[in-house]
Parts: C-alpha cells; sequence; structure tokens
C-alpha cells in the first residue's frame, strides 16, 4: 500500500487582490496549497501575485483579457484565478491546464481543481456552467491519476436546491468525488454581506472517495480578511506526495531574483554571529616574517591568503544567511510602517472578541469589529497611495530643480 501524506489545502475568494492581499501572504505561509478566485488582475499584472508570498510556485490566469482585448475596460475588473503551491512540492507539481474560470494542476498522483463557476448574474451562466464542467470533466478524464481534489467558489448554497445544483451533483459524481461541506459545523458559511448580515455557503470542496473518510474540514476567519468571503480549510491524506523535498526544478531557480534585504534584518544578532566566527578564524600574520620561514616559496603564501580570505567570505556569508532575509524584489511594502501593524493588531483582537461572543450581528463587539476593520483596509489604502504620490512629487521636484544627481 502507497504512503499516505497529509496536505493542507485553502480555497479563498479575494473580492479582489487589493482587497484579500495580506491575509493570502498569511494563507500562502500556512497552507501547501491555496486555491484563489477573484483576484480581478489582467495577465500583465499577474506578477503581483508572484510577489504575495517567497515560498510558494504560483499558477495564474485571468478573466479580463477578453475585455481589455475587444475595447478599453468599462466598469469594475472580475474574475480571475490562482493556485500557489508550496515550494518543496514544486518538483512534483506540473500545471495541466488553466482557462477563465478554472486552473488544473497535477501533483504526484493527485489532480487538483481550482475553479470559479459563474455566479447568478452572469451572462448566458447555464451555457458557461455546464460548458465549465464539461471541460474539466474532459480533461481529467485524459490523466492518469489516483485521486482529484476539486474546490473554489462555485457560487451554489446546497441546501438550496435547483438545476445547477443538480448539474454539479452530477459532475462530482461522474468523477466520483463527494462534497466535504457535511464535515463542517451547523451554520457554517464563506460568504456574508455585512450589510444585511446574509450568509451562504459558496465555496467548497470535493474530493476523491478514498480521501473523504480521513478528511478534516473548516472555515476560517480574521480580523485582517477584507474579503466578503472567508477561506475554507481542509487537511487531506494523499498518496505519492510528500513536502521533504527541497529542491526545486533549474528552471524554477534560474528565474528567481533574490536579495539579502538588510533593511530588514537582526542587526545585533547579525553583529554577534559575524563577531564569533571572524574571531574563530586564525590570522596567518606569520607571512609578515618571511625570513623567519625560509621554506615557505610563493605558492605556499597564496594558498595562506586564500584560505584566510576564504575563511572570512564563508563566516559572513554564513552569518548573512541565518540573520538576513533573502526576498523576491517586492516582497516587502516600503510603505508599510508601525501605525499600520498596530492597526493590524486592533483589528485581530476586535475580531477575536467579537468571534468569542459568537459572532452577533449588533452590540458594541459588533460595532467595534467594523469599525478597527474599516480603519485597517482604509490605513492600507491610504498609505499605498500616499507613497506614490510621494514618489510621483519627488520626480516632480528633481525635474523642476534639474538637479539631475538627486534626480
Amino acid at each position: 500500500m502507497a504512503d499516505l501524506h497529509r496536505l493542507s489545502l485553502v480555497t479563498y475568494n479575494l473580492h479582489g487582490f487589493n482587497q484579500g492581499h495580506t491575509y493570502l501572504a498569511s494563507l500562502c505561509m500556512e497552507f501547501d496549497v491555496v486555491f484563489i478566485q477573484e483576484h480581478w488582475l489582467a495577465s500583465f499584472d499577474l506578477n503581483r501575485l508572484y510577489c504575495v508570498c517567497d515560498n510558494t510556485v504560483c499558477f495564474a490566469s485571468s478573466a479580463m483579457d477578453d475585455v481589455i482585448a475587444r475595447d478599453c475596460l468599462h466598469g469594475r475588473t472580475f474574475g480571475g484565478v490562482a493556485i500557489f503551491v508550496r515550494k518543496s512540492l514544486a518538483v512534483k507539481t506540473k500545471l495541466v491546464k488553466k482557462e477563465t474560470h478554472y486552473i488544473i494542476i497535477q501533483i504526484g498522483q493527485t489532480v487538483f481543481v481550482n475553479v470559479h463557476l459563474p455566479s447568478a448574474s452572469s451572462y448566458c451562466r447555464e451555457d458557461e456552467f455546464v460548458d465549465c464542467l464539461a471541460s474539466i470533466a474532459n480533461t481529467i478524464m485524459d490523466l492518469q491519476y489516483s485521486d482529484v481534489v476539486f474546490g473554489g467558489d462555485v457560487n451554489i448554497d446546497f441546501a438550496l436546491s435547483g438545476n445547477f445544483c443538480n448539474v454539479l451533483l452530477q459532475f462530482v459524481h461522474d468523477l466520483n468525488l463527494k462534497f466535504v461541506y457535511d464535515k463542517l459545523p451547523d451554520n457554517s458559511c464563506t460568504f456574508r454581506a455585512e450589510a444585511t448580515g446574509a450568509t451562504s455557503l459558496i465555496d467548497h470542496f470535493a474530493v476523491s472517495q478514498p480521501m473523504y473518510d480521513n478528511l478534516d474540514a473548516q472555515v476560517l476567519d480574521s480580523g485582517i480578511n477584507l474579503s466578503d468571503h472567508c477561506p475554507l480549510a481542509i487537511t487531506v491524506s494523499s498518496s505519492g506526495i510528500t513536502t521533504s523535498c527541497t529542491q526545486l526544478p533549474n528552471s524554477s531557480r534560474s528565474n528567481e531574483q533574490l536579495s539579502f534585504r538588510c533593511d530588514h534584518c537582526d542587526v545585533t544578532q547579525y553583529f554577534l554571529m559575524t563577531s564569533e566566527y571572524l574571531n574563530c578564524i586564525p590570522v596567518p600574520t606569520f607571512l609578515l616574517y618571511g625570513a623567519n620561514f625560509p621554506h615557505l616559496d610563493s605558492m605556499d603564501i597564496r594558498s595562506h591568503i586564500n584560505t584566510y580570505y576564504d575563511s572570512i567570505v564563508s563566516a559572513l556569508q554564513y552569518s548573512s544567511h541565518k540573520t538576513v532575509p533573502v526576498k523576491k524584489k517586492g516582497f516587502y511594502k516600503h510603505w508599510w510602517d508601525e501605525e499600520l501593524t498596530l492597526i493590524k493588531e486592533k483589528a485581530i483582537q476586535s475580531f477575536s472578541m467579537w468571534a468569542s461572543l459568537g459572532k452577533p450581528r449588533v452590540g458594541t463587539a459588533f460595532d467595534e469589529m467594523k469599525r478597527d476593520k474599516a480603519a485597517y483596509k482604509l490605513g492600507i489604502r491610504k498609505k499605498e497611495k500616499g507613497s506614490k504620490e510621494e514618489f510621483s512629487d519627488s520626480i516632480n521636484d528633481a525635474l523642476l530643480h534639474k538637479d539631475m544627481d538627486s534626480f
């Protein structure tokens, strides 16, 4: 019998990248595979997803391409799906297919499908709905696999029966899958409209029958979740997958541009570590007194100097790797400051207090939670906008004063 490995997954509708990227970063650090929907990014902006977490690889598609190709964009952006996979799984991961409404990848012998099915307001919803599921089924049928994990925002609440519900249930039955909503506590919801208090369970996972019995599921939430959806998380046992591998394919590694971020390092720890290792390096002072060592020739002297030099470089490199973070370009938000950190912590605290009281829809705790979450959302927008304006003002001032060195 094949060895089974525990794998953690989560699906999260961002309701726009700007709304959900902060919470998304923490999810990517915690889970092995992350499904997201509605990032609202065009293809030329998908690089913003690749910078969310340097511990993952990302497969993404945009729903904006056809609209942008036809004409200028009118109204707000929409759609888009992506899958984040922990780097330790990258060598066993391959992209099978990506389309507007779904992405399919395969890790070992397990197929993962992230889907964002059309909502009730979509034009020609029934045709899109059926075509999307048929395309997914046809693609999976051509693969060699042992298990399937199907998940995402399906825009269907199974508490309300209907034609779309029946079509989706038939789809998972044909693939020998089973939805996991019955593993959740009663009255669980993944979508909430704060203005009206309406809730529904429209984000789902369906897994192969062998996975279902040994599966844990829960709905997550946090004070820093600015989306109108809550993440749905599951932990499954899957054969042929292990997170112990640490090597990436050469092509993936060569595309990464990482750099030391000394502005975020622990300076004190770096000083102590470099001091300790440098003091342990023997200094070849005897080379200063060559007359006392007539047996040393030029090759020996060169060898001693190179050894001393290499020891210093190795000590500095080791200390840097231990104390200085190595990140992708754009990983840190240069506009983030202590004020935002305090606002974020306050939002988390008030949310935790509200949740501990049973998430009431009225009262002081509810009002404080909403106020702190709104302050956090507004704070991020103001800091990000202010940083762009400050940058533009600096360029403008440099041009006005014709200070080419400063410019």
